[in-house]
């Protein structure tokens, strides 16, 4: 869709020489005031998509020029100091600032502005379902990750949705793992299966056609957790049951940036379809870890924000991660 841009003695006058130009339906995607008039961007058509939206706000700003600095300009304070404080990156802070500034003129408060503009910034996920399918969620996650209880929450929460689940744990060797899950399992009123290996998800399809979903609680030790994946995906290509393999990898937010990203390194074989950020309520800057999810195409599916197996996981959503970053807190 391309970008027209429009000069007039004033807004009116540039708005009414867009309409000649564009027609009835141009819109205006941003404003630049100059000493000798006014300067608009106009686009032909309403955006469809947040993605167009946003492709069209860069491709204006291109044209007419960058805003004055952004610390110069009190709009965009608050916005500045609610990045700094959740650990934003430069880089960020400095797009979002930018952004916020060449929309004021619209009237809206600069932190709606601002999470308008993150709301398109990090990865949601949608996670695949074929009518008839039945599901694999697989949870990766190192040690104190809050894998196990997320483990839980994803199957109470596939349960509430309406498809028959069990959790299944291989996460036996470590003391007291078998006794939480038999104790999520009943908190949560999902069947509790304890296996030694993964491959047995593939059996216990077959062996109870009610079961829709079976979420895998891994073990937490990469390389044999790689290992256990692929011996699950060879059963499942063997077994006569149709079954869709989603593979998750739970992030806390608690950990270092060179943590997470040792972590993302050892199961990248893996191939991870979509990051569950957990300990939301533990961390107060949670930018770098949604940054970081951003670099490496990792969508958002989950944010697991506290111990209540019931209510303390929720899906991921463009507004929900910007009142994460800007009010650092779970919407």
């Amino acid at each position: 869709m391309p970008v027209l841009t429009v000069k007039g003695t004033d807004l009116r006058e540039a708005l009414v020489h867009a309409r000649k130009a564009l027609g009835d339906h141009a819109v205006v995607v941003s404003r630049m005031d100059t000493p000798s008039g006014t300067v608009i961007a106009v686009a032909p058509e309403v955006p469809r998509s947040p993605q167009a939206l946003e492709a069209l706000r860069h491709e204006a700003r291109r044209l007419i020029g960058r805003p004055q600095a952004h610390a110069t300009l009190a709009g965009t304070r608050e916005v500045e100091r609610c990045l700094s404080r959740a650990g934003a990156s430069r880089k960020l802070l400095e797009r979002t600032c930018e952004a916020v500034a060449g929309r004021l003129s619209e009237g809206a408060h600069p932190l709606d502005l601002a999470a308008e503009e993150l709301s398109v910034a990090f990865p949601v996920a949608q996670l695949k379902r074929r009518r008839g399918a039945k599901v694999v969620l697989a949870l990766l996650g190192t040690a104190g990750a809050g894998k196990s209880t997320t483990a839980a929450k994803l199957a109470g929460r596939m349960q509430a949705s309406g498809r028959t689940t069990a959790l299944v744990t291989i996460d036996l060797d470590r003391p007291g793992a078998r006794a939480q899950a038999s104790s999520n399992g009943r908190t949560m009123g999902v069947p509790v299966a304890p296996a030694r290996d993964a491959a047995r998800v593939a059996r216990l399809f077959e062996a109870e056609p009610s079961l829709e979903c079976v979420v895998l609680d891994m073990t937490g030790r990469s390389e044999h957790d790689l290992e256990q994946l692929e011996a699950l995906r060879a059963a499942l290509l063997q077994s006569e049951v149709d079954v869709d393999l989603t593979v998750l990898a739970a992030l806390p937010m608690t950990s270092s940036r060179q943590a997470q990203e040792r972590f993302l390194g050892r199961i990248a074989p893996a191939s991870v379809d979509a990051v569950v950020v957990t300990k939301t309520d533990e961390c107060d800057v949670p930018a770098p870890t949604l940054e970081l999810c951003s670099e490496r195409r990792l969508p958002i599916a989950f944010l697991s924000n506290g111990r209540d197996l019931a209510t303390d996981l929720r899906r991921a959503s463009g507004e929900g991660l910007a009142n994460l970053v800007l009010r650092r807190r779970v919407a």
